[in-house]
């Protein structure tokens, strides 16, 4: 049913009255509001927040607003549920879709802490960040970089500090990685002025 607008300090007395937002405009209620910066909107409450006092609204175009009720000059509830509605069901949840994205997660940061240099200068790490957005696979052996495991980029990290893990190893590999390192202290140097 339809009920009379509400005013904001009106459903703010029913809320501290009942000690809740979620009681003065509980989920399914449809409201309309104005921000204190005068953007006004229209839509379902899916959901509250209780100590945060926020709002999480849908309006017709099926977008998804959260709102901060202490940024709101003007509240109307236009209609609430019954009280024998049920609220609406959630989608369900694909439990392999979650663990393979938490997993996937979790080996991402794994990589991302296998990155970080242990005492090593900020240099010799952007040198690291550097070389892995050419080669992925590039790694720390103590203060020395190891790329493709076949190249090391030792202190003090030039050109002339790159040499082949084995003597073995390609020497195409070695100039490919010299080339980067003389390409990354070029971007760094200061320009010649003019």
């Amino acid at each position: 049913t339809v009920l009379p607008a509400i005013k904001m300090a009106a459903a703010e007395a029913v809320a501290k009255k009942r000690g809740k937002v979620s009681s003065a405009m509980p989920v399914g209620s449809e409201v309309s509001f104005t921000t204190v910066l005068g953007t006004k909107l229209r839509g379902n409450v899916v959901a509250t927040d209780e100590s945060a006092e926020c709002l999480v609204i849908k309006d017709a175009a099926r977008s998804v607003h959260i709102v901060n009720l202490k940024h709101v000059s003007e509240l109307n509830v236009l209609s609430r549920p019954s009280p024998s509605a049920k609220p609406p069901s959630l989608p369900p949840v694909d439990l392999h879709k979650v663990e393979t994205r938490i997993g996937r997660r979790i080996s991402e940061r794994k990589r991302a802490i296998r990155r970080l240099g242990v005492n090593v200068s900020k240099e010799a790490q952007m040198l690291f960040d550097f070389i892995v957005k050419t080669y992925d696979d590039t790694e720390w052996q103590g203060d020395a970089i190891v790329v493709l495991g076949e190249v090391m980029v030792s202190p003090p990290y030039t050109v002339q500090s790159c040499s082949n893990v084995r003597k073995a190893n390609s020497s195409d590999a070695l100039e490919c990685i010299k080339k980067i390192v003389s390409k990354f202290h070029l971007e760094r140097s200061p320009a010649p002025l003019s």
